[in-house]
């Protein structure tokens, strides 16, 4: 029973996600004819992207790096359990902070 729901938790998950990505993305990133966004915003968009890609896979590389090498605060509060239990939780909120401040800096890149 709990397999079941799990695949229909994720097909319609699946499901949202790819009405959501297909409505809203420019067609560079989606190959969904999308004639919302003209060049110079599908370009914003996928800068974007692309810089918070970047940047999310460095801080990956720097929490295995600190894992590897046992920098790692050994004496553990409330706050830290919660993340430590819920390490995705770390990177939806660094990726949240990327897309907030490249939007800003590339809108700005754009915009003069």
């Amino acid at each position: 029973m709990k397999i079941i729901l799990l695949l229909v938790v994720f097909l319609v998950f699946g499901v949202l996600w790819n009405i959501i990505i297909n409505k809203y993305l420019p067609t560079i990133l989606t190959d969904v004819k999308n004639k919302k966004y003209d060049e110079r915003q599908s370009q914003m968009v996928v800068e974007i992207f692309a810089k918070t890609l970047l940047w999310t896979v460095f801080s990956l590389i720097v929490a295995i790096l600190l894992k590897v090498c046992d920098f790692t605060d050994s004496q553990k509060n409330v706050f830290t359990r919660f993340f430590s239990n819920y390490p995705e939780l770390h990177y939806l909120i660094l990726i949240s902070g990327f897309l907030i401040i490249f939007y800003y800096h590339t809108k700005k890149k754009y915009s003069a």
